[in-house]
């Protein structure tokens, strides 16, 4: 008895073509069994919906685009009616195209701008891997001009999208194939090696398939398996983000991917994942609040400080007894050493966050594991950690000694020194972007920029005036809000707890009372 398959037919049930699953018209059989003896461009000249000038010209889209389909089909072995349906696609493009373009067009405008769109993700992932875009070098294509060789570019793209089933949800995936098999395509233009219908479909098609498949995979309880447990679409996808996958042939990824590319995406629903994604946030309103207490601290301590409105700003910097200039710097360094502080803390949990991309026993080459990655995390967390326990020396050290030190005198100097790297990293990203990106210097400003999705998302300089003036004055609005409702009358307040000796019941004796004034 022959064994059945999943459709209930034996093996030896010859499988159906694609193309006897359309209807077909009395009109389109006698068309196809006659050549096509009455061919596309003849009747979109009769339906008069070409432009004057493009009728009668040298660029023939039909027979270049039969062409191509006859010599990719013979070479890949792309099924019959696959091929069929993409040829069509691909003319009726071609002919919306053609009926939009001007009379004053070039001949080939049509077919420059469908190449234009098809090929805008690819020649981004080749610049992203750095290498160079291909595109077909040989000659045979009839009645073909200028940009004709095109035809086999778009033809080829379209005729392995048109097969590639659910690959399609992997973008780079198709743009690697794209790549690797007009390449095959330039090494032999003359079609000599061929292969048997059927080909791409069983040997490039499906294993890759098979590997995103597994994602449907069930425990012993018929449960699906656990995220960190199993590849999506996304996880093989960035594969095709490394240049090392140029190395291997489409017939054999499948079994790489199987063998060489684990899991690169880890979603950890902790703690951490919050705080880093709401980072800014965070951020901003601990800066926001310290500079407005220093802000209020200075002003406090000046000789206006009692008076109200806006003429307390007058003689900031000025500082009354018993408060002494001393007292104002350590005050100013609160601000850089937050700063600081908070950068190192990020530093360590992305180390934490990410650990299994530090890690992980991956090449580098085939997975997100990255050594610049890891350099840069280490030289950030040296290099706001180094500063965040130089801010703090200068705020502890005077406080205990009541006493002026070297450091405390090298202020503005030592601010300076570390505020300026990312105000650079600031102007070159926001006027020239392009020395940074690309290079290794991006992973020492970038977290994600071993990540293809994303790189060209950048608004545009007027967009970005305007977002910045919106929100420069909602923040300046904010500002004067808080500090003369919230921060300005807590500021005597607290310097009188701050100068207070308290009489403790217990063994848990603060520093000037900064426990009381925190838990107040």
């Amino acid at each position: 008895m022959a064994q059945r398959g999943p459709s209930g037919h034996g093996e030896m049930d010859r499988r159906r073509r694609a193309s006897s699953n359309y209807f077909e018209l009395d009109a389109d059989r006698r068309r196809n069994k006659s050549e096509r003896s009455e061919r596309l461009s003849k009747r979109l000249d009769t339906m008069d919906v070409t432009p004057a000038t493009f009728k009668g010209s040298s660029l023939d889209d039909e027979a270049a685009v039969d062409y191509c389909c006859e010599f990719l089909k013979a070479k890949f072995g792309f099924q019959e009616g696959s091929a069929s349906n993409q040829r069509e696609h691909v003319l009726l493009l071609l002919a919306n195209g053609k009926a939009r373009c001007l009379p004053s067009d070039p001949a080939d405008q049509h077919l420059v701008q469908l190449g234009n769109k098809l090929f805008s993700n690819y020649r981004s992932w080749c610049k992203f891997i750095h290498t160079s875009p291909v595109t077909y070098t040989g000659n045979g294509i009839p009645n073909s001009t200028g940009s004709g060789n095109l035809h086999m570019d778009v033809m080829l793209y379209f005729l392995i999208w048109g097969e590639a089933a659910n690959v399609r949800h992997m973008p780079e995936c198709v743009c690697y194939l794209f790549h690797q098999m007009l390449s095959m395509v330039n090494a032999d233009p003359q079609g000599h090696e061929q292969q048997r219908e059927g080909w791409y479909l069983d040997q490039v098609v499906r294993p890759i398939w098979r590997e995103a498949s597994n994602m449907k995979r069930r425990n012993a309880l018929n449960k699906p398996l656990e995220h960190v447990k199993i590849r999506n679409y996304d996880d093989i996808n960035e594969y095709f983000w490394k240049q090392h996958c140029l190395s291997i042939p489409v017939a054999q990824v499948g079994q790489e991917l199987t063998q060489n590319h684990g899991k690169t995406f880890y979603e950890h629903r902790s703690l951490f994942t919050m705080v880093l994604n709401y980072y800014r946030i965070f951020q901003f309103n601990i800066m926001f609040l310290v500079l407005l207490t220093v802000l209020a601290f200075a002003v406090t301590i000046s000789p206006d400080g009692g008076k109200s409105g806006w003429v307390q700003f007058g003689r900031i910097g000025d500082v009354v007894e018993p408060y002494t200039t001393r007292d104002l710097k350590i005050a100013v360094v609160a601000i850089p050493f937050s700063l600081s502080l908070m950068a190192f803390f990020k530093c360590v949990m992305e180390v934490c966050h990410g650990w299994h991309l530090l890690t992980s026993k991956e090449s580098s080459a085939t997975s997100s594991r990255s050594f610049t990655y890891g350099s840069a995390l280490a030289t950030r967390i040296v290099w706001n950690g180094g500063f965040a326990v130089l801010f703090g020396t200068m705020i502890y050290v005077p406080l205990n000694q009541d006493k002026d030190t070297t450091l405390l005198d090298n202020l503005y100097p030592l601010c300076g020194a570390y505020i300026l790297p990312g105000l650079l990293v600031l102007l070159t990203q926001a006027f020239a972007p392009q020395l940074i990106n690309g290079t290794f210097a991006a992973k020492f400003v970038r977290e994600g920029e071993s990540c293809y999705v994303g790189q060209d998302m950048t608004p545009p300089m007027s967009n970005q005036v305007k977002y910045i003036v919106f929100w420069i004055l909602l923040w300046i609005v904010e500002a004067i809000t808080s500090y003369f409702i919230l921060v300005r009358p807590l500021m005597l307040p607290t310097l009188s707890i701050y100068a207070m000796t308290l009489d403790y019941q217990n063994s848990l004796v603060s520093f000037h009372n900064v426990g009381i004034i925190i838990a107040l």
